[in-house]
């Protein structure tokens, strides 16, 4: 994916269409196997694949900010495949692409479809539709990896919510005003529900960075 200098921030572009070409191979080595078994694994941006857990898609209820969503059937769908409607917005699971988004900054909205594959993996999105760059510095704080989590945040804008801020988990949601972010209420959220999803990744390295003397947000 592209950085833009100054800001470390993400085009979503180049890093999908390079993913959803390897989706188009695995489907098409599915398709050539008997019964259409398809390939274990999930297709990642750098070629790799990811082989998921058997763990159910739900949640022990926690404590912490915003509010608890109903757990979606977690399957995997292909882009040009229908699938049920999500019961927010943003998304807090649901069915997904079998693709998902590097953690970090982006400059452009990300796919439901995606986005809700991070969430599975236990990542915390932070979203904003507001004009309210105090509040966009300090979400970008907290997931660019200089100055934040190396892992497992993301920060990007999306248009088509109520909400001027929303923070989304796996089963969870907080929405905000612009002026109601602040470190805290970030750290807050980010700190109940990261690392809580139910295929979990990049756990070791979370903990190494917590233990380590990089800046903390």
């Amino acid at each position: 994916m592209s950085t833009r200098v100054g800001r470390g921030s993400r085009s979503l572009a180049g890093a999908l269409g390079a993913a959803l070409l390897g989706l188009g191979a695995v489907a098409a080595v599915a398709g050539a196997q008997p019964g259409g078994t398809p390939v274990a694994g999930t297709p990642v941006a750098d070629g790799s694949f990811f082989v998921p857990n058997a763990a159910v898609a739900t949640p022990v209820a926690r404590p912490g900010p915003g509010r608890e969503v109903a757990i979606l059937n977690a399957d995997h769908v292909l882009p040009d495949e229908p699938h049920a409607p999500y019961n927010s917005v943003p998304p807090t699971s649901g069915q997904h692409w079998p693709i998902w988004a590097e953690w970090g900054v982006y400059d452009e909205p990300i796919p439901d479809e995606v986005q809700v594959h991070n969430l599975e993996h236990g990542g915390v999105v932070l979203q904003y539709r507001c004009s309210c760059p105090e509040a966009v510095a300090i979400l970008e704080r907290f997931a660019d990896a200089r100055t934040g989590y190396p892992v497992l945040v993301i920060v990007a804008p999306y248009p088509g919510m109520e909400a001027e801020v929303a923070f989304t988990a796996w089963g969870r949601i907080q929405e905000l005003a612009g002026d109601e972010v602040t470190p805290e209420t970030v750290r807050a959220f980010v700190e109940a529900f990261v690392d809580q999803g139910p295929e979990k990744i990049h756990t070791a390295e979370l903990a190494a960075w917590r233990e380590s003397d990089a800046p903390k947000p």
